[in-house]
């Protein structure tokens, strides 16, 4: 029996749509390759930067995951397994407010940001994981499922106002 079943799930066509985990926050790492010294390497997910004790909401509506089944010894970290299979990640949390087998709905709040674990500042690291798995290196880039929002991409020496996601250093406003 897979984790599927177990819910009383099965892979939809039927996406859910996902919103933004924090109210603000700067993207500090996207998706996919990063420069070789830093790890893990591919990022499976993005971090958004934020302040300590920042507010975490749930991206979709759906069910906390036992975690410790995921990420034994770890609890500075959620899982929320939606309605069309797929889960949603949240790692470094510094507080969860949420427990396993507990109902979340889109937009409530799950935790606090903070820099527990392998984080060495405060950020959120978000990832969406298809329908049917629980492998982290199968996670999909989840700014293609976030809606775009206008942002600032900060360079060394200049802002220049844009709307999307697929831009790093982004600032949503």
């Amino acid at each position: 029996m897979n984790f599927l079943d177990e819910f009383g799930l099965s892979a939809s066509d039927n996406k859910v749509t996902f919103q933004w985990p924090v109210s603000n926050g700067t993207i500090s790492s996207v998706f996919g390759d990063r420069p070789a010294n830093e790890t893990p390497n591919p990022h499976p997910g993005i971090d958004i930067a934020g302040t300590s004790g920042q507010p975490i909401f749930a991206a979709a509506a759906g069910t906390v995951m036992n975690m410790p089944a995921l990420s034994p010894g770890n609890s500075s970290q959620l899982f929320i397994l939606h309605t069309d299979g797929q889960i949603s990640v949240y790692k470094h949390d510094s507080t969860n407010i949420v427990t396993p087998g507990q109902t979340v709905t889109a937009g409530q709040q799950i935790g606090t940001m903070g820099s527990v674990g392998s984080g060495d500042a405060v950020h959120l690291h978000f990832e969406i994981r298809p329908a049917g798995s629980t492998v982290q290196a199968q996670a999909t880039d989840p700014l293609l499922q976030l809606p775009d929002r206008p942002t600032t991409i900060v360079t060394d020496a200049n802002a220049v106002q844009g709307t999307g996601n697929n831009l790093t250093n982004i600032i949503p406003k």
